[in-house]
């Protein structure tokens, strides 16, 4: 996985750095979300699939203090986490949305990161629907046809309620639901 580096605000991209690296591993790193700290620091999140046995394995994350020109070696982030993203909240922490592998339905869960730390505070189901559907049981490419949500997106409002928005399959049709959430100290 990689970024490409713009230093004309992104009228041309000349450079580009590795965020997530499995060609030693040969493990893909899928749906990855990258978001600029407070701090100045990026943060990047990444769906780590093992293409061999065709398993979902712990999601992870990876800094950068120099503005994407090299990011930190991947650290797990204690969930099994399939399209996740990522804001950061207006008190600092991270809200994380994703479709949860182990679980069925999509999951947001708030993180503490200090300094290079990613502690999971509290975690909860924002949509009860259906499984993951990446088993392992017929191969990547079929799990990922027969998907049946995923995508999350959000954003922050000024009075601090979060929408999430994301795509769901509910009796045959496909919809874009959404959802409001407020985050307590």
């Amino acid at each position: 996985t990689v970024a490409f580096i713009s230093d004309d605000d992104g009228i041309t991209w000349p450079r580009y750095s590795v965020i997530f690296d499995g060609r030693d591993t040969l493990l893909t790193h899928w749906e990855k979300s990258v978001i600029q700290l407070g701090d100045g620091r990026l943060l990047a999140v990444a769906w780590v699939y093992d293409t061999r046995s065709s398993l979902t394995l712990s999601s992870v994350y990876a800094i950068s203090a120099n503005n994407g020109e090299s990011f930190s070696q991947p650290m797990e982030i204690g969930f099994l986490a399939q399209t996740c993203k990522i804001i950061q909240i207006q008190d600092g922490r991270i809200l994380s949305i994703y479709r949860r592998h182990d679980q069925p339905g999509l999951w947001a869960t708030v993180v503490d990161l200090n300094g290079d730390c990613w502690t999971n505070l509290s975690s909860l189901p924002i949509w009860r629907g259906a499984e993951s559907g990446m088993s392992g049981e017929q191969g990547g490419a079929k799990e990922l046809l027969d998907l049946k949500f995923g995508y999350p997106n959000s954003a922050q409002a000024p009075n601090g309620d979060i929408l999430v928005l994301f795509w769901c399959e509910e009796e045959k049709a496909t919809n874009i639901r959404w959802t409001r959430l407020r985050i307590k100290n």
